[in-house]
C-alpha cells in the first residue's frame, strides 16, 4: 500500500480508517446482541384446514414465531368424532428456523367419517 515514497496516500488512509470504524461497529453490535439480544424461545403455531377434495385428508402449517430454532419437532395429532377419539397419528419435523412455516398433510384411511383433527402434543429440542 506504501508508494515508493512510503507515504500512504489520502483516499488509501481514509479507507483503511472506514474499515476500521465498520468492523469496530460490527463488532460492538455483536456484542450488544449477545449481552441483550431477545431469548425467547421456540413458538410452533399450528393452523389445520379440512380439505374439500378429500375428506379425511389435513392440511397443517406449522408456524415458528419464537426466537430460536427448532429442532427434532415431534407433533402428535387425534382424530375427533362426535367427541370421541377414533385415531390418532404422528408426525416430525427434523427443523424449524425462525420464522419459518412448514406444510403437512395428514392422511386417515380406513376411516369412514371424523369431524375434528387436534393436535394433542408437541416436543422439539432448542439447539
Amino acid at each position: 500500500m506504501e508508494r515508493r515514497d512510503g507515504k500512504l496516500s489520502f483516499i488509501e488512509k481514509g479507507i483503511f480508517f472506514s474499515g476500521i470504524v465498520i468492523l469496530i461497529g460490527l463488532f460492538g453490535y455483536l456484542f450488544y446482541q449477545i449481552v441483550n439480544g431477545e431469548k425467547t424461545h421456540a413458538d410452533l403455531k399450528f393452523s389445520i384446514e379440512r380439505q374439500e377434495e378429500s375428506p379425511l385428508t389435513f392440511k397443517v402449517e406449522v408456524t415458528n414465531t419464537g426466537g430460536q430454532t427448532a429442532e427434532e419437532v415431534s407433533m402428535a395429532f387425534v382424530l375427533y368424532e362426535n367427541g370421541k377419539e377414533i385415531a390418532t397419528t404422528s408426525a416430525s419435523v427434523t427443523y424449524m428456523p425462525v420464522r419459518s412455516k412448514t406444510k403437512l398433510w395428514i392422511v386417515f384411511y380406513d376411516i369412514q367419517s371424523a369431524d375434528l383433527l387436534k393436535v394433542s402434543s408437541v416436543s422439539f429440542r432448542e439447539p
